[in-house]
């Protein structure tokens, strides 16, 4: 037999909890699915389930300040792949980025692996280059 329970006066069967969300459907077919906090706040479970209430479930596991730091350091550190345009003009030259007195010098033209945060500077550097250009051409158009 299915383990249900009743919200707000639907009666749902519990397909699954995963992730510390119910994923229920209805007697319809409807689907739909809760946060965990929200079942155990105003959720009913049948008599049957009685030992299935949430406060029985595995809690979702809360990431520690540590946790989250080392992710966002994971990530940041994550080699990416990244080729800088070259010409035979004015894009020629290698590119230095120093990040916290670490330098790295990218060839022009060459595919190379470096950082995301290294990667995330160089976008922001295009960004701002294409920003400028755009409003310096709004000031050229005013002044014709």
């Amino acid at each position: 037999m299915m383990k249900q329970l009743t919200y707000k006066g639907v009666t749902y069967n519990i397909l699954e909890v995963k992730h510390g969300r119910y994923y229920l459907e209805d007697e319809d077919g409807n689907k739909k699915d809760l946060a965990q906090s929200t079942i155990e706040k105003e959720a009913v479970f049948s008599e049957d389930d009685h030992e299935e209430k949430p406060s029985k479930l595995p809690k979702v596991e809360k990431k520690t300040e540590a946790q989250k730091e080392k992710e966002r350091n994971d990530y940041l550190n994550e080699k990416v792949s990244f080729m800088a345009m070259r010409d035979d003009d004015k894009y020629v030259d290698d590119i230095t980025v120093t990040v916290n007195g670490k330098n790295f010098v990218i060839k022009r033209g060459v595919q190379v692996s470096l950082p995301r945060y290294v990667f995330n500077i160089l976008e922001a550097q295009q960004r701002q280059i294409i920003q400028a250009t755009n409003t310096s051409d709004r000031y050229i158009d005013k002044s014709k």
